[in-house]
C-alpha cells in the first residue's frame, strides 16, 4: 500500500495518529518485530478497520516508489558511469525524491551515476540556501 522509506503529512494528521497508536501498542512486551514488513502491515490494518483512515488514504495523491532515481545498496547503475538517458532525466526529474544509499562496497569512483547524482543534490541544496 505504501513505501515508507519517505513519508510527509500534516500535523495531526489522522491517519499518522492512527498508526502511530497501531505502532504504540504493536511494540507493547516487544523486543523484535515478527517480520520485516511488520510497519506495512501496521498501516494496512489500520486502512481496514478505520473509515477516516480508508477516506484519507483513497484520497491521498499516489507517487510511485518505482522511478529511475530509485536504488538499493550496492546498485550496479550507480556505481556505472552516468548514461546519457539519466543525464536528460536530471534537467527534468520525474518525481521529487530520489532514493540513494550510504552502504557501498567499494565507493563509486568520480565518474559514477551515484557522484553525479550527489552533485546534483550539492547544487540543489545550494540553490534553494539562497531563497
Amino acid at each position: 500500500m505504501l513505501s515508507t522509506w519517505f513519508l510527509a503529512s500534516s500535523k495531526a494528521n489522522p491517519v499518522i495518529s492512527a498508526w502511530r497508536t497501531a505502532t504504540i501498542d504493536y511494540w507493547q512486551g516487544r523486543t523484535e518485530r515478527h517480520t520485516y514488513f511488520w510497519c506495512h502491515l501496521l498501516f494496512a490494518a489500520c486502512y481496514e478497520t478505520d473509515p477516516q483512515v480508508r477516506g484519507i488514504w483513497d484520497n491521498t495523491v499516489k507517487i510511485s516508489a518505482a522511478h529511475p532515481f530509485h536504488f538499493g545498496p550496492n546498485a550496479k547503475a550507480l556505481h556505472d558511469p552516468i548514461s546519457d538517458s539519466f543525464l536528460k532525466a536530471l534537467r527534468d526529474p520525474p518525481v521529487p525524491v530520489f532514493k540513494l544509499t550510504h552502504k557501498m562496497t567499494p565507493w563509486p569512483d568520480q565518474n559514477s551515476m551515484m557522484q553525479h547524482l550527489l552533485n546534483y543534490a550539492r547544487q540543489a541544496t545550494t540553490s534553494y540556501a539562497t531563497f
